[in-house]
Order: structure tokens, then C-alpha cells, then sequence
């Protein structure tokens, strides 16, 4: 018998599958005639990223995240724990929309290169830490728009994440990080197509008694085999 499926057989099984009963085996399946199987494909979930690239990419955001939070502690005397609580693959448009409309963008490029990533972090950890670094308690923060003085001030911040970030990402890549133009969400640069496969990596801030969280995501660069990177606190 022939292994290929005549237009008959084919809209056949469009059919089975629109009315949600998936192929059985049919009678002659002994003798040679392989059963064909229909497979639901989610293609707002790529897998383009394997595992050991998923957790070769962790492992560098585990170690940032206890390098910043010592620079935090140290520098600004700012009682911070950072934790990698979550990883997953999305389009590039479908990562950005799962992180609050609210949220501070930061695009971080590597030096001399095309790779591009997009950091963001909630507003309310912003704003939180903005009134830290200028004396005061955190306790009354709601969340609002920033002034220029406070975007000056989250420039310092998420400078100094990107620091961090990039000693371990030059030991692991060879290539150190410099941080763009910092925005609200909804203002940034939509730096590669929204349907590039993008690695989305979810960091929880713990700040005194609020928890808000963060998430770094690479995604690969139309130009290169580049990343971009999101986060979202």
C-alpha cells in the first residue's frame, strides 16, 4: 500500500479532528499502513530554545541575581533578596503582554554587537526603590508616572543591574552589556518581530514587605543569531 494519503483521506481527517475524535487505528494497520496522527501545535509557546540553553541561561540569571542584591545592600543600603522563579518560551509579542502595562523598560545591548535585550521592572519596585535612595521608607509608594528626576534615578538602577548582569554574562559569552534608552512599557522599541521565539526568565524581587517581580528573557535577532532580553519586576 501507498504511504501517502489520498484528498479523500485528507479532508477525512480534517473532519475527525474539527468534530474533536482524534485517528483510531484502522483494521489494515498490520499490514504496513502506518496511522496518521493529528498534533495541536500552540504557536504563542515556541521551542526554540533546548534545555541546556534554558538552563545555561538560568544559571547566569541565579548568579546575577545574588551579585545584585549585594550591590544593592552595599552600595545603597538597600535589604533586597532576588530569586528565578520562573522560565518559559513565548513569542516576543505575547512575553511583552504578560508583563504589567505599568512596567519601566530598559533595552540592553552587548558591546559592539547586535544582541539586544529588553529588561523591564514593575513600576511599583521603581518608585519603591527611588524613595529608598532618597531617605525615605517605601511604605506610602502608589503607583504613578515618573518625573525626569525619578527617570534620572532608575537610569542608576537599572545600571546598576545591568552591571551585574554583564560580568557573569561576559565570563559565560564573552561579551559585556551596556544599557539604551530606559521608557515606560508601552513607549519601548519593538526590537525584532513580534513573532520571534523569546526566553522569558521571572525574577522575584522580595523588598522589605512587598514582593513585586521581574522577568529576563532572551530572544534570538533577525540580524544574528542575537538575543533580546526582557524583564519584568
Amino acid at each position: 500500500m501507498s504511504d501517502f494519503l489520498s484528498a479523500a483521506e485528507i479532508d477525512a481527517l480534517f473532519e475527525q479532528a474539527n468534530s474533536g475524535r482524534p485517528p483510531v487505528e484502522s483494521p489494515d494497520s498490520g499490514q504496513g499502513r502506518r496511522t496518521r496522527w493529528l498534533r495541536t501545535v500552540d504557536f504563542s509557546r515556541p521551542s526554540k530554545f533546548g534545555i541546556d540553553q534554558q538552563r545555561r541561561l538560568r544559571r547566569i540569571m541565579d548568579v546575577f541575581c545574588a551579585s545584585a542584591a549585594t550591590r544593592l545592600s552595599a552600595e545603597h543600603r538597600l535589604e533586597v533578596e532576588l530569586e528565578v522563579i520562573d522560565a518559559g518560551q513565548f513569542t516576543f509579542a505575547n512575553a511583552v503582554d504578560s508583563v504589567p502595562e505599568s512596567s519601566v523598560a530598559a533595552v540592553v545591548e552587548t558591546a559592539g554587537g547586535d544582541t539586544k535585550m529588553i529588561m523591564t521592572a514593575e513600576l511599583i519596585l521603581v518608585l519603591e526603590v527611588i524613595e529608598r535612595l532618597l531617605g525615605g521608607t517605601g511604605d506610602s509608594v502608589s503607583e504613578r508616572a515618573l518625573t525626569d528626576i525619578e527617570r534620572v534615578l532608575a537610569r542608576r538602577l537599572f545600571g546598576a543591574f545591568v552591571e551585574c548582569l554583564s560580568a557573569t554574562w561576559y565570563d559565560v559569552c564573552g561579551a559585556t552589556l551596556e544599557l539604551g534608552r530606559i521608557d515606560a512599557l508601552g513607549e519601548g522599541p519593538q526590537i525584532v518581530p513580534a513573532s520571534e521565539p523569546t526566553l522569558v526568565l521571572t525574577v522575584e524581587a522580595r523588598l522589605a514587605r512587598r514582593s513585586p517581580r521581574w522577568a529576563c528573557g532572551p530572544t534570538r535577532s533577525t540580524r544574528s543569531s542575537s538575543a533580546a532580553r526582557r524583564c519584568s519586576a
